[in-house]
């Protein structure tokens, strides 16, 4: 099916909107196009093949239970997941891959030698408590969430939905860490909202 024109209209109204809002954390435009970081080339990257997921989860959500669909993956997502920890714990003491790659490994490793001195001593709980948080809550609600939603909505109207979370973590970092926007981050915030609403509004 053909992508209608105000769908299109909203995709670049959020594009800019998003653009807006990540002027807020520099200190001029000019810092914001020239200092690209590698950290920013990988999150565009994910971006784009995130997209091919929505895609694709389209056409399982229709066939598939949300709670199948979500359990298959889950399983796999750990199963990969587990796999890259172990491929780069390996390669931290090889001196013939790159330095980021090393200390990828070195972090991962040493985190995990961490993990029996937090199982005993006083953050017990806390650990328990992230741990449960995280697996429950930002990883199986939103995937059984995300496989269901897909079910009724348009891959492309899912993925301006999701630019709205931006706006949420905004909210919750000024809820729990006292952090507040500048005016490129209200007026990006507010184009954001604006596209959403352009293709979910009646």
């Amino acid at each position: 099916t053909s992508i209608p024109l105000k769908t299109w209209l909203a995709c670049v109204i959020a594009l800019v909107g998003v653009g807006i809002m990540g002027l807020d954390s520099t200190t001029s435009s000019e810092a914001a196009v020239t200092g690209v970081s590698l950290g920013d080339v990988w999150v565009v990257l994910a971006a784009f093949f995130y997209t091919f997921h929505c895609i694709r989860l389209e056409r399982f959500a229709q066939a598939t239970a949300a709670v199948q669909l979500a359990a298959a993956k889950a399983t796999t997502e750990t199963l990969y997941s587990a796999l890259t920890t172990a491929v780069l714990i390996g390669l931290a003491s090889n001196n013939d891959v790159g330095n980021s790659i090393r200390e990828e490994g070195l972090d991962i490793a040493q985190f995990l030698s961490t993990v029996p001195t937090q199982l005993s001593d006083s953050s017990l709980m806390g650990v328990i408590g992230a741990v449960l948080w995280t697996g429950l809550v930002p990883v199986a609600y939103t995937i059984c969430a995300q496989s269901y939603g897909q079910s009724h909505v348009k891959p492309t109207d899912a993925n301006l939905i999701y630019t709205i979370q931006p706006l949420f973590t905004a909210i919750i970092a000024w809820l729990w860490l006292g952090e507040t926007l500048g005016p490129a981050g209200y007026i990006g915030g507010s184009v954001i909202g604006a596209a959403v609403y352009l293709v979910v509004g009646k």
